[in-house]
């Protein structure tokens, strides 16, 4: 099944010097034009292509041009600033520290090493253009108190480089890197803004240079160049519009992972939404006006981000305000931006030193990118791991794994669900796939983030139970009803592997705070009970008003211990594959297609005693047989309830919600 409103996008391989990039593509603009994707890394990658079945749900139909979608996106940017963002939330900054013990070891090391040869070289410079200690200006000037201050600081660069690097190979590109980030650390707001990308930029290959120096120099490569370690480097291009957007908005620069030997000064160019690790946006002035600017247009692109990467999780990003320097972190509900690191100041420089190291060196799950895909370059074409029909995923339970190459629904808000849909087969492709040997899918993975219990077993709402609820009730009825209905074939919470066990997938996991999967019900131990599900834990007044049909959608809203609600990843594997509600070719067609639905709906009620609670063009399909005959099926479950369930919990005094669903014309 498809949401008719969205993209449907086949994939391609990811260009072979980079590891965890994305499918490029060629996108369709609101106006209608293609835009020109990057020419394939090969002659045997196969350009994808982006069939647009429908306005996004991202905005409404009757904004047609891109300069209304921009101005509603504006808009909710701000209010995601106003009502989304939590900051000065340092938590966000561990998320990231390695997990390897061995790497976490040497990721100190690197930090120390980076913090004292640039603390050490900017001394000396300093010195040499003839200032006095007290002359000296904050940017560069050492503190008695900073951790970097050391005794007997050498004042030669030679010297300085021996010390802090053990090795003079890389020196002089390291102190040119060095020269160009002084005039960012330096930096005055009446410069113009443009001047900062290359300072910026060198800045960050200064931190590359020190890590690839390191990972390389290792007895055991395995440590250092194994999965989940990279370069963490800028897009060669500042300042530009990547070519995969579906608006006009110029990126400052995108953040990427290479392999670990590649070259610091290679050449990307534009690197596409789909490529970058995060958006980096600068603005020239350092007060609070600048770090809104910032995240309100980090908001805007963090949103392309989640629609090109089909695989992404959550998101980073980097907001620079003169020397002020903000990481921000983008979950299903909420974002979260750290206290601000002036690199100004040692710590400050430090401070940020670190977070591209563990940038460098931490694995691809705590990025944001899901370890359960995995994109098989022999065979064209991404593996996706799915939980058993026990709905489970981790030790002691089967995994099922599926093959696709097109995304059918591209989750296209910043919060919310983050529903995507992939055209799939259970049978691995025995071939590559290209266009003469295509991919035949027989099934569509629905994969969102939904809110849940975390007990799943106390999971009544779960979009899983009432769909396996459906299947026997109705399966062997629906011939007999002449109705079509969505039959799952597995579906459960995912999980994945980390520190040697499996870990449920989760808002949880996300904030650092995932426990191991302890048995094959997908249960997490040591996380505590979910609160009773009641007036006084739905929507709290100000602190997360939904404001789109996704939200909206959200059935029994479950608040975490710090205000955030939980959501479970799901993954659900359904049949058949159906089309849009537009795509019925007359009136007759649309009409048996509604009377379809009407009749499935009946059905869910009377022999499923489900209440779907969201019946609208986006959730009703075609499916059309061998004889092409048009039929209606209605699907998305994860706002329907177990009426008899319902009732069992008022009879008991325990239904006191008071919720608003369906969907927002």
């Amino acid at each position: 099944m498809t949401n008719p409103e969205h993209k449907r996008k086949s994939l391609s391989t990811p260009e072979p010097e980079e590891p965890t990039t994305q499918p490029q593509s060629n996108y369709v603009t609101p106006r209608g034009k293609k835009q020109k994707p990057s020419p394939p890394s090969s002659a045997d990658i196969r350009t994808p292509t982006i069939q647009r079945s429908g306005t996004s749900r991202a905005y409404s139909s009757r904004l047609s041009t891109t300069e209304h979608i921009l101005t509603e996106r504006h808009a909710e940017a701000h209010d995601h600033y106003e009502r989304r963002l939590d900051k000065d939330d340092d938590s966000i900054l561990s998320l990231t520290e390695p997990l390897d013990r061995k790497l976490k070891g040497i990721a100190e090391e690197i930090i120390e090493k980076a913090a004292l040869f640039m603390e050490s070289y900017l001394r000396t410079v300093s010195v040499n253009s003839g200032e006095s200690a007290d002359g000296m200006s904050d940017a560069i000037k050492p503190r008695p108190d900073s951790p970097m201050q050391l005794s007997n600081t050498p004042t030669d660069p030679s010297m300085s480089t021996q010390r802090a690097d053990n090795t003079s190979d890389n020196s002089a590109l390291l102190k040119e890197k060095l020269d160009e980030a002084n005039k960012w650390i330096s930096w005055t707001s009446s410069s113009k803004e443009k001047n900062m990308y290359g300072p910026i930029g060198a800045f960050i290959k200064y931190v590359a240079l020190v890590v690839k120096e390191k990972l390389t120099s290792l007895a055991d490569p395995s440590s250092g160049n194994g999965r989940g370690c990279r370069l963490v480097l800028p897009s060669t291009k500042s300042d530009y519009n990547p070519p995969d957007a579906d608006d006009t908005m110029r990126i400052d620069m995108g953040l990427v992972g290479a392999k670990i030997n590649s070259p610091v000064e290679a050449n990307n160019g534009r690197v596409l939404y789909y490529k970058v690790i995060a958006v980096l946006e600068a603005k020239r002035k350092g007060d609070d006006d600048g770090f809104r600017d910032a995240f309100e247009q980090l908001d805007i692109y963090t949103r392309q981000m989640y629609q090109q990467q089909h695989n992404l999780r959550f998101a980073w990003g980097i907001t620079v305000s003169g020397t002020h320097v903000r990481v921000c972190h983008f979950g299903p509900n909420r974002a979260k931006s750290s206290r601000l690191m002036d690199i100004s100041k040692p710590e400050g420089r430090k401070a940020f030193i670190k977070v591209l190291v563990h940038w460098s060196l931490c694995e691809e799950s705590q990025l944001g990118r899901d370890p359960t895909m995995e994109y098989l370059r022999d065979l064209n074409c991404w593996q996706i791991a799915c939980p058993d029909e026990a709905g489970s995923m981790g030790e002691g339970a089967d995994v099922k794994y599926y093959y696709f190459t097109t995304v059918s629904c591209q989750a296209d808000r910043l919060f919310g669900r983050h529903t995507r849909c992939f055209l799939a087969t259970d049978i691995r492709p025995t071939a590559v796939i290209s266009d003469n040997n295509p991919l035949r899918p027989t099934f569509v993975i629905k994969d969102s983030w939904a809110f849940s219990k975390r007990n799943a077993s106390e999971d009544t709402r779960d979009e899983v139970r009432s769909l396996e609820k459906v299947k026997v009730c109705l399966l062997a009825k629906a011939a007999e009803r002449d109705i079509i209905i969505p039959k799952i074939e597995v579906g459960g919470r995912v999980s994945f592997m980390r520190n040697g066990g499996w870990i449920e997938d989760n808002t949880d996991t996300l904030y650092g705070r995932g426990k191991l999967v302890t048995d094959k019900a997908g249960d997490v131990s040591g996380l505590g009970e979910l609160a009773e599900d009641n007036a006084d834990t739905v929507r709290g007044p100000g602190k997360l008003a939904e404001d789109n049909a996704d939200d909206v959608n959200e059935p029994g809203e479950a608040r975490s211990d710090d205000d955030l609600y939980f959501r479970a990843h799901r993954r659900i594997v359904m049949e058949p594959i159906g089309e849009p509600l537009r795509s019925t070719t007359s009136v007759a067609e649309f009409v048996t297609v509604v009377c379809d639905v009407m009749r499935c709906h009946n059905a869910f009620v009377n022999d499923c005693g489900i209440l779907h609670r969201d019946i609208s063009p986006n959730n009703i399909l075609v499916f059309r047989g061998a004889d092409g005959i048009a039929r209606g099926m209605l699907i998305d479950l994860d706002c329907a309830i177990d009426i008899d369930q319902e009732k069992r919990e008022k009879r008991e005094g325990r239904v006191k919600r008071k919720e608003m669903t369906g969907t927002l014309p």
